[in-house]
């Protein structure tokens, strides 16, 4: 009986000893652990935003700091991807101006048309040098994307009556994504197109997310991984 008793007090010293030397040392990997469940909170409380069920984690105490330091650097990331692939990130919520322009086929084509999908607008020229080269890498970049949602509008500021131009030069460099006219420039005047190739990001609300002025190479890994990243954004 006395052995007994013994060998209890002994585990609960050694239970207790351990508890606070986690405590004083702060285990990494129980840090770790909180913060992963903190995540998890917050992309359940994002996803059930209009539920009542509460799914936080049994026994968690959500922290707002730890909340927002997760935040952050979740921020932080996508950041460095926008920078990575020579995008200019917009942080405060930019309304892309909407439009109506004729395509190839004389249709009109509405950006509003596309709320929902990631689109990628693209203001170009047949004429335009850089744009030559950045073509057919928004092609190769189209074709990857498609069926998840990435949406090409590629709006061409070729004056005169310039369809069949385009259309020349759309099929000579087997490009499928859509061109749209804008003859007058009106579009290109509302996104404030100062030079030639510029593209747009608009995320599924319609708002602009960031912009590239010049040439890029679409089909290197950085905007394609920008790419993959906002597509699966939107779908959490």
């Amino acid at each position: 009986m006395l052995k007994k008793i013994i060998l209890r007090i002994f585990i609960l010293i050694l239970v207790s000893g351990i508890t606070l030397l986690s405590l004083i040392n702060g285990s990494w990997s129980v840090i770790k652990g909180q913060l992963s469940e903190v995540k998890v909170w917050i992309q359940q409380t994002t996803e059930n935003r209009q539920g009542t069920t509460d799914k936080r984690p049994a026994g968690l105490q959500v922290d707002k700091s730890q909340a927002t330091e997760v935040e952050t650097l979740l921020a932080t990331a996508e950041e460095d991807l926008f920078a990575k692939a020579g995008v200019q990130k917009f942080n405060e919520k930019i309304e892309a101006p909407d439009f109506t322009l004729k395509n190839l086929e004389r249709q009109d084509v509405s950006l509003k048309e596309f709320r929902g999908k990631l689109v990628f607008l693209n203001f170009w020229a047949t004429w335009c040098g850089p744009c030559r080269v950045e073509k057919p890498t928004i092609e190769k970049l189209y074709q990857e994307f498609k069926e998840k949602g990435l949406i090409v509008l590629a709006i061409s500021v070729d004056q005169g009556d310039s369809a069949h131009l385009v259309q020349s030069y759309m099929e000579e460099h087997k490009l499928s994504y859509q061109a749209l006219l804008d003859p007058e420039q009106r579009v290109a005047k509302a996104y404030a197109v100062k030079g030639i190739p510029i593209t747009y990001l608009i995320d599924q609300e319609g708002f602009i997310i960031g912009a590239a002025m010049g040439a890029r190479l679409w089909d290197k890994d950085e905007p394609r991984k920008l790419i993959a990243h906002l597509l699966e954004k939107s779908e959490k």
